[in-house]
Order: structure tokens, then C-alpha cells, then sequence
């Protein structure tokens, strides 16, 4: 609020705030902040999701995603040209889409995902913001009047940069409470009339029988080995809610890039 307040008295303002009086422009910062949010938390929630779930090394999840890194090299040039030839709008949509479509992919991650799957999905959604980094900094700034253009550009990094930092914290948040909530749901149906749940630990139990334990430990290690099947089984779940949420989010996303593509369109005709 305080930083707000200043710069809207101060003459010489760090972020211009009359920017966003521009509703093609704060269209375009919007997808920026999407854009920014998506990135951060996808290169957050993959990794995460490897290292704990499925066991990989540190080493091992930053090699998953070196592919996406490659291809966003041989995409950059590729988007750049055609934004020149092409209306960003339809540039930046294709590029939401693709990301979104990569994010409903992902949404069916589970422990036997294999590696290069999950190379793919991220080669995927890194082609989508292939496409809309350059699109939306040009598109951004071509429906500003000229002496706003310097502080636009740094406006449009700004949001970039505060989407990934609300979409990496917001997402943690999300995977705390979906984990918390569908152990609870899972725990629930855990019950001597379920029988699935009485067929695993009578399996459990003949199989720590024949390691020599005393009777007393049958059923507790059963139980240990129960607890820690619905606490991966739950976590899982949280990370495709997650992928879930980041995909309703670009669609959403559509919605002001319609938006700075109309405003566009309206420039180019005047």
C-alpha cells in the first residue's frame, strides 16, 4: 500500500502507475503475471514431485528438465520471427493453449510415470511459453503511447517476476492443504470392511512373518507400511490437483489475450 501511495505521488515514479490505466496493457501484464506463474511453478512442482515421490536424486531431476531448457533456445528465434509476420494475439493464445494442454497431461503424474514422459510434458509446455515470451513484450508495448514504452517494459518483467513468485508460494500452500485433504479422505475408507485394505495387510503380515519378527510387531509394521502407501498415494494427488489448477489458469488466461488482441487489431486498422 505504502509503495502504491508513492508512487502515485512521487514525480518521478519507479513503476509508472498510469500504465495500467491502459486496459490492453493491463491485459497483457495480466498474461505476463500467468505466464511468470506458470513457469516458476511448473519448474517447482516437477522436480519437487520426482525427488519425493518416485525417488530421483537432485542431479537426476535437473537432467528431466535440461530437454525444456534446449528446446526453449530453438523456440525463441522461431516465435520471434513469426511475431513479426503474425498478430501476437493468436501467437499468445497458441502459446497458453499448448502450455495448458501440457498441464492437463501432467495432471495424470503418478509414482510410474516414466522419465522421458515427464521430459515430454515439460518439452511441451516450454514450446507454449516459447511462443509467449516474445509475443507478449512486443504486443504489450505496441499499444502504449511512446513515452510509456521504457516504463512498460519494465513493468511487464515486474509482473512477470511477481507471478513467479505468487505461483511458486500459492502452489506450496495448495499441495500442504490437497495432501492434508485427501489423506483424510483416504484414511476414512481405510476400515476392516474394506477389502482391499484387509487383503494388503494380511499380505504385509505373511510377509513380515517370514522375516522371524514376534507376533506383537505383525500387525503395527502392517499398519506402518498402510500409513506410508496413502501418505505417497495422497501427495500424488495434491501435485495433480496442482497441474490442474495451473491449466484452468491459462484457459482463464485466454480471456485478457482476447483482449490485447482486439486492442491490437484496433490499432492496426487506425
Amino acid at each position: 500500500g505504502a509503495f502504491i501511495w508513492w508512487e502515485i505521488r512521487t514525480a518521478k515514479p519507479m513503476l509508472d502507475l498510469r500504465l495500467f490505466a491502459n486496459l490492453p496493457f493491463s491485459a497483457a501484464s495480466l498474461v505476463s503475471f500467468i505466464m511468470g506463474a506458470g513457469l516458476f511453478g511448473s519448474t517447482y512442482l516437477v522436480p519437487l514431485f520426482v525427488q519425493t515421490n518416485q525417488g530421483l536424486t537432485p542431479t537426476q531431476a535437473g537432467l528431466l528438465l535440461m530437454p525444456s531448457g534446449f528446446v526453449l533456445v530453438l523456440i525463441f528465434p522461431i516465435a520471434g520471427r513469426l511475431s513479426d509476420r503474425m498478430p501476437e494475439g493468436y501467437l499468445i493464445g497458441a502459446g497458453m493453449f499448448i502450455f495448458a494442454w501440457s498441464s492437463y497431461l501432467t495432471a495424470s503424474v503418478s509414482i510410474h510415470t516414466t522419465f522421458w514422459t515427464l521430459a515430454w510434458w515439460t518439452v511441451l509446455s516450454r514450446i507454449g511459453l516459447g511462443f509467449v515470451f516474445p509475443s507478449i513484450t512486443a504486443g504489450s508495448l505496441k499499444v502504449l503511447p511512446p513515452e510509456l514504452v521504457g516504463q512498460g517494459s519494465g513493468a511487464v518483467n515486474f509482473t512477470r517476476q511477481l507471478g513467479g513468485a505468487f505461483g511458486v508460494n500459492l502452489l506450496a500452500v495448495l499441495l500442504e492443504r490437497r495432501t492434508m485433504f485427501h489423506a483424510d479422505a483416504l484414511t476414512a475408507s481405510q476400515t476392516s470392511d474394506n477389502p482391499a485394505t484387509m487383503e494388503l495387510l494380511a499380505r504385509v503380515v505373511g510377509i513380515v512373518r517370514s522375516t522371524g519378527l514376534p507376533d506383537f510387531q505383525h500387525l503395527p509394521a502392517g499398519l506402518q507400511y498402510l500409513g506410508q502407501m496413502i501418505s505417497i498415494q495422497a501427495n500424488t494427488l495434491a501435485f495433480q490437483d496442482g497441474f490442474l489448477v495451473v491449466m484452468l489458469v491459462f484457459l482463464i488466461a485466454l480471456v485478457p489475450t482476447w483482449l490485447l488482441h482486439r486492442a491490437q487489431g484496433k490499432l492496426r486498422q487506425g
